[in-house]
């Protein structure tokens, strides 16, 4: 590094009339010019509603975030040039679908170019205890609503504490993962 040379960056925080926050990142340095970073913008709630960043020969990036109501559970985010990621919840709100949304229509489309992927959860009796089940699963063939299951994961909920002549031992934790044939 040579005598004298300086680099730094600043970030600038606007509020707009309509309340919202945009924060600009700019980098400053003795050798090179200016250069703005990332440009992001808050919605009312305080959520990151689009950050921009340069391209690569000019112009600007977008990532856009659509939320579900006043809450932080995202609906849909878009990328500029590719093709919008879409989210689905259950009713607790935790995430079980993400779509890439091929066919840009906004929707889900399980029988269309979609690219999806699911998370299931589900409490179950297995050989008399209760096993909490996370099934994945992917939908792998265009235009066909048939999904593939990748894999299953189940932990024992209930069964613990008493001697275990399989594992020789006190049994205080159990869990099993399958493949996507049923194999332990």
């Amino acid at each position: 590094m040579l005598c004298g040379q300086w680099t730094y960056e600043t970030r600038l925080i606007a509020i707009g009339s309509d309340g919202c926050r945009t924060e600009t990142s700019v980098t400053e340095s003795s050798d090179y010019p200016t250069v703005t970073n990332s440009v992001t913008r808050y919605d009312f709630l305080g959520r990151v509603a689009c950050v921009q960043t340069p391209a690569f020969g000019g112009g600007w990036l977008a990532v856009s975030n659509f939320y579900i109501g006043a809450g932080s559970r995202l609906l849909r985010v878009t990328r500029t040039g590719q093709p919008g990621t879409l989210f689905e919840y259950d009713a607790l709100g935790n995430p079980t679908v993400t779509a890439l949304d091929v066919d840009a229509d906004g929707q889900i489309d399980y029988a269309g170019d979609d690219r999806i992927s699911a998370t299931a959860t589900r409490h179950e009796p297995i050989s008399g205890d209760w096993w909490r089940v996370t099934t994945q699963s992917v939908w792998h063939k265009a235009g066909v609503d048939e999904c593939l299951t990748t894999g299953v994961n189940r932990v024992s909920l209930t069964g613990f504490g008493g001697w275990d002549d399989v594992y020789c031992g006190s049994l205080t934790a159990r869990s099993e993962t399958l493949d996507a044939h049923g194999n332990v």
